[in-house]
């Protein structure tokens, strides 16, 4: 049975031209097709003509979809409207077609800057990056700029080793950054900790701990606390706990 709101909602995208509308729905409800009846009711009514209309969409494969659609409306409205004037409006568009812009987001704020170039301060011969190019253009760039920091001997790259951290591991960051421009990244440099009690607490509790070990390995083997402190004791003899990275 369907929706009464639903319809009502519906009937509302096509009939109420005067007033803008925001309209949230999941995959498959048929926003492309009210989008499109949307479109061709302002056409035939002659409250827009094709080169005044955009239709903003997330990918060139659904901005092509939508165009094809809306083609397709017109074609039919042009030849099945009884109204001379709504079939002369929807013949109009026809012939007018390529002035629709139907387009990503992307293309949509690259047409707006390169009629105002000047008052954006860019070369309006710039290229815009669809999202496939700008993913490309995300892998590249990482690694050119960790080259341009090891070819300047950036002194970034010495806080980064000291604390043995590979430079190159931070690209999940740097990604996470980019994929989410609108969450403030705290940037603030802290003090390095004091571990000195947790070494000397360290030290303490292994040399009491390796005193109770057997002499001898157990008949069962040793058990997995055992293991840990013949472990750790045995780090400590080859690492230089002085250095943070060792501890």
């Amino acid at each position: 049975m369907k929706n009464p709101d639903d319809h009502k909602y519906r009937q509302m995208i096509i009939n109420d031209l005067e007033h803008s509308m925001l309209v949230e729905a999941g995959a498959g409800s048929g926003k492309t097709t009210s989008l499109v009846e949307r479109m061709l009711a302002l056409i035939a009514n002659g409250k827009c003509t094709v080169d005044k209309m955009a239709a903003v969409t997330f990918t060139r494969k659904a901005a092509a979809e939508l165009s094809g659609r809306f083609q397709m409306a017109l074609e039919k409205t042009a030849g099945d409207e009884k109204d001379k004037q709504r079939r002369s409006n929807c013949k109009h568009a026809l012939s007018n077609l390529e002035l629709l812009f139907s387009g990503t987001i992307h293309s949509f704020c690259a047409r707006l800057l390169r009629e105002r170039p000047i008052e954006a301060g860019i070369d309006p011969d710039f290229k815009e990056l669809e999202e496939d190019e700008n993913f490309i253009l995300i892998e590249k760039c990482w690694p050119e700029y960790l080259e341009g920091l090891y070819m300047e001997d950036a002194p970034i790259l010495e806080k980064i080793t000291a604390i043995d951290l590979n430079p190159a591991a931070l690209i999940n960051t740097y990604k996470a950054i980019l994929e989410h421009p609108e969450v403030d990244v705290v940037r603030k440099e802290l003090e390095r900790p004091d571990f000195i009690r947790e070494k000397r607490a360290l030290r303490d509790y292994l040399n009491q701990a390796i005193k109770t070990l057997p002499e001898i390995i157990p008949k069962k083997g040793w058990d997995d606390l055992q293991s840990a402190l013949r472990d750790a004791n045995l780090r400590c003899r080859y690492l230089d706990l002085d250095k943070d990275v060792d501890f």
